[in-house]
C-alpha cells in the first residue's frame, strides 16, 4: 500500500502546473492532470467557453492556445479569422493584434504589388532591418487597406510613372521623421551626396502622428518634367494623387536599396521628384540617386531633371 501510494504521488507530481491561491504549497487537483488530458477536455468546450477558460489563468490560457494550434490548423479554425482575432485580443496586447492584422493582409497586398511590378514594404520588412522601439517607431493602430480599395489605386498609379517602374505599397510608422530616417539610411549605406543645409533644421524633427499605408510611384510621373511647380501640382491632382513628402520618398528609396540594391530616381536623366515640403519659401526636391549618393535641394527652377511622383495615402 505504501509503495503504491508513493508511486502514485511521484507520478502525479510530474504534472503539477498550478497551485491553489489559498495554500501555495498544496497542488491544485486539476493542475495535476497531464497537459494532454487538459487540452483534450478543453477541446470539447464551445468557442465562448474556451475564451472564458483563456481568461481564467495563464496556465489554462497556454493549454487552450496550443490545443487550438494543434487541432484547428487543418480545420475551420484556420479559416475563421473572426475567432482568431477574438482569441488574440484576449491573450495579446494591441501591438500584437496589429501585427496579426498586418500579417493576415500581407499576402493580398503582396499579390497586388507584384501584379503592378511594384514592391510591398510592410511592417514585417521594417522589423527585418530596423529596431523599431529603439528608433521610436510604431505600427500600433495601423489600418490595412482592403483589396477592393487598394487594387484600382495600385493599377492606375503603376502605369503613370516613367520607364514602367511600378509602385511601392509601403507602411509608414508612427514617429518617423526625416532626421530619424537619415540615421537609418546612413546605417545601411544610403548616403546623401548633397542636402541643402537648411532642410534638416527646418523639417527634420517633424514626425508622423499615426501609422498609415501609402502607394507611391517609383519614378516621376510621365509628362511632369520641365513644368512649373504649379503645373506639377495640378498634374498630380488630376490623377487623383498627392505630392509625396521628402520623408516618404526617401523611405521608398532607402528600402529599395536595402532590399534589392536598387537605386530609384537614378535613370540616365537623373530624375528628381518635387515634394510637398517647403523650406524658406522654396519647395524641395529629392532624387538623382547615383552611386555617389542622393540629392535633397530646392526645386526653384524648371530643370528637366525635376518631375514629380505621386502618392495615395490610406
Amino acid at each position: 500500500m505504501s509503495s503504491s501510494s508513493s508511486t502514485s504521488s511521484a507520478t502525479v507530481s510530474k504534472h503539477v502546473v498550478m497551485v491553489t491561491p489559498e495554500d501555495p504549497n498544496r497542488s491544485c487537483p486539476i493542475g495535476m492532470m497531464p497537459v494532454e488530458i487538459l487540452q483534450h477536455i478543453f477541446r470539447y468546450l464551445s468557442d465562448e467557453e474556451q475564451f472564458n477558460v483563456v481568461k481564467t489563468c495563464k496556465a489554462w490560457q497556454e493549454q487552450v492556445v496550443w490545443g487550438r494550434v494543434k487541432v484547428f490548423n487543418t480545420s475551420e479554425w484556420a479559416k475563421n479569422t473572426h475567432l482568431q482575432m477574438k482569441l488574440f485580443q484576449i491573450i495579446f496586447p494591441p501591438s500584437y493584434v496589429d501585427r496579426f492584422n498586418v500579417a493576415k493582409a500581407s499576402k493580398a497586398l503582396q499579390e497586388e504589388a507584384e501584379r503592378s511590378r511594384g514592391t510591398l514594404i510592410n511592417a514585417s520588412e521594417w522589423e527585418k532591418y530596423i529596431y523599431l522601439e529603439v528608433s521610436g517607431l510604431s505600427f500600433e493602430g495601423l489600418v490595412v487597406p482592403s483589396r477592393e480599395v487598394l487594387t484600382p489605386v495600385v493599377y492606375n498609379l503603376a502605369h503613370l510613372g516613367e520607364n514602367d517602374q511600378g509602385v511601392s505599397v509601403i507602411a509608414i510608422p508612427k514617429g518617423l521623421s526625416l532626421s530619424k530616417l537619415l540615421v537609418i539610411a546612413e546605417e545601411w549605406g544610403v548616403r546623401p551626396y548633397y542636402i541643402w543645409e537648411e532642410v534638416v533644421p527646418a523639417i527634420g524633427a517633424i514626425e508622423t502622428q499615426w501609422p498609415y499605408y501609402a502607394v507611391i510611384s517609383n519614378s516621376v510621373l510621365q509628362g511632369s518634367r520641365g513644368k512649373t511647380i504649379q503645373e506639377r501640382d495640378a498634374l498630380v491632382q488630376s490623377v487623383g494623387c498627392a505630392v509625396p513628402s521628402t520623408t516618404e520618398l526617401l523611405t521608398v528609396m532607402v528600402f529599395h536599396y536595402i532590399m534589392r540594391s536598387k537605386r530609384l530616381f537614378s535613370d540616365k536623366r537623373c530624375a528628381m521628384s518635387l515634394t510637398s515640403d517647403s523650406v524658406e519659401g522654396w519647395r524641395l526636391a529629392i532624387g538623382a540617386f547615383m552611386p555617389s549618393g542622393y540629392h535633397v535641394e530646392d526645386a526653384g527652377n524648371m530643370s528637366f531633371m525635376f518631375g514629380v511622383a505621386g502618392v495615395r495615402r490610406f
